[in-house]
């Protein structure tokens, strides 16, 4: 991710967002995971591009795991602060949490 970060390919950065939820969430932490999704969403959105159907079958059961134990509520206010971070906090975001996650 830091690559991804230093060469600023946007583009690719919500894959990895989307793609880091799914063990966040399976660790125990769903508040963090909801943050990856809202600054995946965030950063997907501000490419211009939409969640395209061949990524769907893959990202759609990722946000169900981690709405559905979180409460629809507490999801969107997790959701709304990844998805109010820049490019470049959502890297941080995304490395400041992996370690915690190491020591599970």
């Amino acid at each position: 991710m830091t690559i991804q970060h230093e060469l600023d390919l946007v583009p690719g950065l919500p894959t990895l967002l989307y793609s880091l939820a799914g063990p966040t969430a399976a660790l125990g932490y769903s508040e963090e995971a909801a943050c990856l999704l809202g600054a995946a969403d965030a950063t997907l959105e501000s490419t211009g591009l939409g969640l395209q159907p061949p990524d769907q079958k893959d990202i759609l059961p990722i946000i169900d795991s981690v709405r559905q134990p979180m409460g629809e509520a507490a999801y969107q206010r997790a959701w709304q602060v990844g998805y109010d971070m820049t490019s470049q906090q959502a890297v941080t975001f995304a490395l400041e949490i992996a370690p915690g996650m190491k020591q599970q």
